[in-house]
Formats: C-alpha cells, sequence, structure tokens
C-alpha cells in the first residue's frame, strides 16, 4: 500500500476516533492512533471470521488466498447465488 493511502486511512481513522470520543463527552484532543500496518486489518479480520465460524473456505477466500493443490488448479467454477437458486 503506498504511503499516500495509508496517510489518508490513518487521517480518516483518526477524524473517526476523535468523533467517538466526542460523542462519549471525551476529550478528542486526547486521542492518538496507535501505528499499525495493513496486514493488523487482514489480521482482525480474519480473526472475527473464525469467532462467526465462517467456514475455512469462506475466510481463505475473503483474504483473497489462493487454492492451493489440485482444487486450485482445476476447480475453476464460479457460482454465484442466482445460478443456484430455483
Amino acid at each position: 500500500m503506498s504511503t499516500e493511502i495509508k496517510d489518508d486511512l490513518d487521517a480518516r481513522m483518526l477524524r473517526t476516533l476523535r468523533a467517538v470520543a466526542r460523542q462519549r463527552g471525551d476529550d478528542p484532543a486526547t486521542v492518538a492512533l496507535k501505528p499499525f500496518v495493513t496486514h493488523d486489518l487482514r489480521r482482525v479480520v480474519r480473526s472475527g471470521l473464525s469467532r462467526l465460524k465462517i467456514a475455512e473456505e469462506v475466510r481463505e477466500a475473503v483474504l483473497s488466498h489462493v487454492r492451493g493443490g489440485i482444487k486450485g488448479t482445476y476447480d475453476c467454477t464460479i457460482i454465484s447465488a442466482k445460478s443456484t437458486t430455483p
């Protein structure tokens, strides 16, 4: 992720955190965004999906992990919700 995009994301997140602090009645000037890397977001999403007991294949797909082995090589079928309903 480019520095410009990450800087923009940091600024937006800090703005949101300060707005939440203001709504709670806290001093928004005391709010600070702890340093993080974008991989941390993937880790949080993966952990949340696991807590929700989402199927392994779905968790991997959400994170854009490539299917390995024979399934990844030969099973290239994409089934949409529309095509599975009568």
